[in-house]
């Protein structure tokens, strides 16, 4: 018996395990071909060996490889795959010859160069490819006396053979072997047409409608085009209503009554994707975000440090100062250990540093070597760096463990092409192989199955559900192949050249799918994602369907007691002494979640990554000039006597000293090319605005430097106290006297406006003004240090005339700062109060760049009061 897919080989197994006889075999046809051409040989009577598909993929690289005057935008395993696609069809449709005697030009050309270099070397060589065996055994057992025909070919759910199979078929019926196609069973006696408003509402009446059979005891089977294409949103609908103990997360081995035949990518499982992550990082440093997910991933190192390493990764990796965002596997080692006793204190850090610095030494990637010998190395590389030792694999881990040694040992097998390569090139063979091998865990019988119509072709159910059947995805299409001339392949009728046979072959399947349960649902989104309008299929016998019963109140299935309780504890006080108390001051204002949330549950964002300073760095670096700048000078008066210019046109003492104080900054002894022009253009960029900056001060009122970076710790505002540092205080020399000026650096837009109202947008200057006590402060100001025309400025507010120039206004100085303290008082009580109320202070601007959101989860609030003013239900 042969079947057109592994899946129903394997339900025909199991259901026939008692009535088969000795010597019967149920395989699908594609490896019961393979088999017949194994037997020949073993036999002796054939010495051409069937080339693995990776063999094969190689083997077109080499020949595209060599190609002297190739130009394609398409990379060479792009052009092998469709080349390795086109040689398919011309052995399957028995095109060959064909081929080669037509007259071709173009890409079809440089194609038949390319099949014949490939095919002398199978000769040489002594291989043959996989889809070239069809038809070479239909040869042998026409032309070989000796050449046995099974006595009866029993076909199952092939609806068509390629013209290589048939061909092969009426061999053996010459040779008297009986060969059968199983009869199509009856109509379904039950078919409904349901016509959903969307794929959501499409979904969802399928999985309740599947709930409804599985209490009924009934198989079901799922079918859509492509059930890749839909699983994360069907798995979504399926978790709702099918099988919501899914959404329990305290259950990690939940076994869901639905399973997708079709599996995944290898390399899309998390425990293989982060075994390649760590095979590319032991060869080139990778972005930081990719050195987290190694890091943070349970397959490395032991569980009970995941909690470390990921601690690790907030608050060493993210926040460790460098100019690329990628590091490089002996600079995080470096990292590891150098903050395993630090401040941090994260001992349990050097068992992982030393594995990986294990792994990093024994790496040598820099002589070629055979496939064998990289395969090998792959797994003592991973081996040596922990990856998955140490851990209770449940069946789930312990087959894709497997998967992955079978990759590995196909790996291995290129060997037999004779050839030593480089570490590039086997890891990315590595990675295409991951890529093209499909996982799926053991079928668990479940009695509800997704598969597509191919997948379901030789299987019966109790009732079906055909998803997706609108005019727009069913029937699929095929196009002509590119590199084969299309008169050939209308002539030998391959797919995408006939129109009408392919829609005669999609319509034979939507027969057999409607013939394949009892109950058949055929189902379509009239409304599609992109706000298209879809009809039924032109292939589906709409008339002849009854209505589908739709379920409008669908009601979810609890999967875990959910328990109430009400919390009477109080709040805990926050710590004695809090750093960044402007910053709290500033959260509290704009929103009381936001400072709760960052200040008392220390809730954070991990640090973005980007190439070159962030926003913070910049910030950073422009303070600390600008503070050591003054340190030496101390004056305006000093100032304008550096900044005199020369007689010989050479730099002012004030431009030297700018410039020597920027380049011990930024100096990096070991920057690399681009690290170094970097460096250069913001040593450039920041001399040019201090530069302005420095012209702007000059042309200040006389000042002499009080004080830079003043620290002022345990500031009181109200019952919460802060530690406080203020940028600058300038001693203005006014005609009124002496009077101090509190300066804090900004880089972004700020303005006075900011300090007013019940809730400052920037309280930090009214804060500095009304808890550091500073004796004889008579204003503030944002110096604002920005790019543009009007970014340099110095804006404020002072009780005494002159302290901006002649013409500001002088303020009620000490009025005003009790009124900031009044405010800032009471802010100051909410957050110790433990006020946590979701405010935002104008939504959703003052949210756009608050963090919290999966916390507050504002936008859904709002959402829900806009619909509860406009009378929504």
């Amino acid at each position: 018996m042969l079947t057109s897919n592994d899946r129903a080989a394997r339900t025909l197994r199991r259901e026939l395990a008692a009535d088969l006889n000795r010597g019967d075999e149920v395989l699908p046809l594609s490896a019961w071909i393979s088999s017949q051409w194994q037997h020949r040989l073993i036999s002796g009577a054939e010495t051409r060996v069937p080339l693995t598909g990776t063999q094969e993929q190689r083997l077109w690289e080499e020949v595209i490889a060599a190609e002297e005057e190739l130009h394609s935008l398409l990379p060479p395993a792009r052009l092998a795959e469709m080349a390795g696609s086109a040689a398919r069809l011309l052995y399957e449709w028995n095109a060959r010859a064909l081929f080669r005697s037509a007259t071709v030009e173009g890409d079809p050309a440089i194609f038949l160069r390319w099949l014949t270099a490939f095919e002398r070397k199978c000769k040489l060589d002594g291989w043959i490819p996989r889809s070239a065996i069809t038809r070479a055994l239909a040869e042998a057992t026409a032309n070989d006396a000796n050449e046995q025909a099974p006595a009866e070919l029993f076909l199952i759910g092939v609806e068509r053979l390629t013209p290589a199979q048939q061909l092969l078929m009426d061999a053996y019926a010459h040779k008297g072997a009986r060969v059968q196609f199983a009869e199509a069973s009856p109509n379904a006696t039950g078919l409904y047409l349901a016509e959903c408003v969307d794929s959501a509402d499409e979904f969802s009446q399928c999985a309740l409608w599947a709930a409804k059979k599985l209490g009924e005891n009934r198989s079901v089977a799922i079918i859509h085009a492509d059930p890749a294409a839909v699983r994360p949103a069907l798995e979504r609908a399926f978790c709702q209503h099918l099988a919501p103990q899914k959404n329990d997360v305290s259950q990690t081995t939940v076994r869901a009554p639905y399973e997708f035949s079709l599996g995944v990518p290898l390399r899309s499982t998390l425990m293989v994707r982060h075994a390649l992550l760590l095979l590319q990082w032991l060869t080139a440093p990778m972005d930081i975000e990719l050195v987290s997910e190694i890091i943070r991933s349970p397959y490395f190192a032991t569980a009970d440090t995941l909690a470390t390493r990921a601690e690790f990764d907030a608050f060493g990796l993210r926040e460790a100062s460098s100019l690329r965002a990628q590091r490089s596997i002996f600079e995080v080692i470096a990292l590891m250990r150098e903050m395993r006793h630090g401040a941090q204190r994260w001992p349990s850090l050097e068992s992982f540093a030393h594995q990986l610095a294990s792994a990093a030494k024994t790496a040598s990637f820099t002589a070629n070597a055979g496939w064998m010998d990289w395969a090998e190395h792959a797994a003592f590389l991973l081996t040596t760096a922990g990856w998955n030792s140490g851990r209770t694999e449940g069946s789930y881990e312990y087959q894709l463990r497997q998967r992955w040694q079978e990759t590995l040992d196909e790996l291995a097998r290129m060997q037999a092409l004779n050839e030593r390569v480089s570490w590039t090139t086997a890891l990315s063979t590595l990675e295409a192989l991951t890529a093209q091998t499909l996982f799926a865990p053991q079928s668990h019988n479940a009695p509800v199955q997704v598969m597509s119509p191919m997948e379901a072709a030789g299987s019966e159910f109790d009732a079906l559900w055909f998803l997706g059947a609108d005019d727009l995805q069913w029937p699929t299409s095929s196009t002509p192949h590119p590199l084969l001339p299309f008169p050939l392949q209308h002539r030998t009728a391959m797919p995408g050249t006939h129109p009408e046979d392919d829609l005669a072959r999609s319509s034979e399947i939507t027969t057999r799918l409607l013939r394949s349960a009892d109950e058949v649902v055929v189902s379509y989104a009239a409304r599609t994602a992109a706000g298209e309008h879809a009809r039924i299929s032109r292939l589906l016998p709409a008339s002849q369907m009854q209505p589908f019963p739709r379920n409008e109140n669908a009601e979810v299935r609890p999967s875990i007691q959910l328990n109430t309780q009400i919390d009477t504890d109080t709040v805990p006080a926050p710590p004695s002494a809090l750093r960044g108390g402007a910053g709290l001051l500033e959260a509290q204002a704009a929103c009381s979640f936001r400072a709760f949330a960052e200040r008392r549950l220390f809730s954070a964002e991990p640090g973005a990554s980007e190439d070159g300073m962030d926003a913070l760095e910049r910030g950073t670096m422009l303070h600390e000039l600008l503070e050591e700048f003054w340190l030496a000078v101390g004056s305006r008066r000093q100032l304008e006597k550096l900044s005199t210019p020369t007689t010989d046109g050479s730099p002012t003492q004030r431009d030297a000293r700018l410039r020597a104080m920027i380049h011990n900054k930024l100096s990096r002894a070991s920057a690399s090319a681009w690290e170094q022009s970097y460096l250069d253009l913001e040593a450039e960029r920041l001399f040019h605005l201090l530069s302005r900056w420095l012209d702007f001060e000059l042309d200040r009122p006389d000042f002499s430097i009080h004080s830079t970076e003043q620290k002022i710790p345990g500031a009181e505002i109200g019952p919460v106290k802060i530690d406080l540092r203020v940028d600058r205080i300038d001693r203005v020399h006014t005609t009124e006297g002496d009077a101090l000026l509190l300066i804090d650096y900004k880089t972004g837009p700020a303005s006075p406006a900011d300090w007013n109202g019940d809730r400052p947008e920037r309280p930090q200057l009214p804060l500095y003004a009304a808890a550091a006590k500073i004796e004889g402060l008579a204003g503030i100001a944002f110096a604002s240090l920005r790019a543009g025309e009007k970014g340099i400025a110095l804006r404020g507010v002072s009780g005494l005339p002159g302290v901006f120039g002649p013409k500001d206004k002088p303020i009620d100085f000490e009025e005003q700062v009790y009124e900031w303290q009044h405010v800032l008082t009471t802010l100051a009580e909410q957050f110790a109060a433990g006020t946590a109320e979701v405010s935002p202070k104008r939504f959703p601007t003052t949210c756009t760049y608050c963090r919290q959101h999966i916390l507050c989860r504002v936008h859904t609030l709002k959402n829900e009061t806009a619909d509860e003013e406009d009378g929504v239900e």
